[in-house]
């Protein structure tokens, strides 16, 4: 099959992640995402025995693992108490959050992919960094999210 190029790139300005509570509860809970890097899928190994000999084949569950956000700031800092509030919240009673999707989007700004990651909580959230690119200013705050199960969907 001869290659052919791709004409539709992803929109850099098009990723967000959405926090999805208790019994569905969105609370808006919208953030965009400066940048990120999706965790890679491991099936892991496990073993069968055939006809008295140990064969290893692929495992039947994924791994449990992290991923970091990079969430973009308000100039009221409110994304940053947002995250804040919602870690302590959870930490506080000791539950994870149900749901955590990231979404991306096409250049037109059409959703393609939806990554759904449950059972979460955060390992790390950064204090606030503030950065110059291209002589725009730019606030984020680094979030590390702790995830159970990793799913994605083509839209």
């Amino acid at each position: 099959m001869p290659y052919k190029a791709r004409q539709n790139f992803f929109d850099p300005n098009s990723f967000y992640v959405q926090f999805i509570l208790d019994n569905g509860r969105e609370d808006n809970l919208k953030y965009n995402i400066k940048s990120t890097e999706l965790p890679d899928i491991n099936f892991g190994m496990t073993t069968i025995n055939k006809g008295g000999r140990v064969v290893y084949i692929q495992g039947t569950t994924r791994d449990e693992g992290s991923i970091t956000l990079e969430l973009l700031l308000d100039e009221e800092l409110y994304v940053y108490t947002d995250v804040l509030e919602l870690g302590k919240e959870y930490l506080s009673k000791n539950f994870t959050i149900d749901q955590m999707q990231v979404f991306i989007f096409s250049n037109q700004n059409q959703p393609i992919l939806r990554f759904d990651f449950q059972d979460i909580f955060f390992s790390n959230i950064s204090a606030p960094r503030l950065g110059i690119d291209d002589k725009d200013t730019e606030q984020y705050v680094t979030v590390t999210v702790n995830f159970k199960k990793f799913e994605y969907k083509r839209l």
